[in-house]
């Protein structure tokens, strides 16, 4: 198989699936469907919102692994 091929294949399958999990995630819906069915996430997008004004109003990323900062 021409090695040219394989890399536009490739690149191709790693874009889709970036651009699948990118609609995902930015949805507000608490229930997705991509690929006709095949993957089905279910999420809390409410929870998600306030943890994100938590954030905005406190200064702080809670979604980091690194040690939270004191708020400014």
């Amino acid at each position: 198989m021409d090695p040219i091929l394989v890399s536009v294949i490739c690149g191709f399958s790693v874009t889709f699936a970036g651009l699948m999990l990118k609609y995902a995630f930015r949805s507000k819906c608490s229930h997705v469907n991509l690929c006709w069915g095949c993957v089905a996430i279910e999420r809390d997008p409410e929870a998600e919102n306030k943890e994100e004004q938590i954030e905005l109003d406190h200064g702080i990323n809670l979604s980091s692994d690194s040690s939270i900062s004191s708020p400014k």
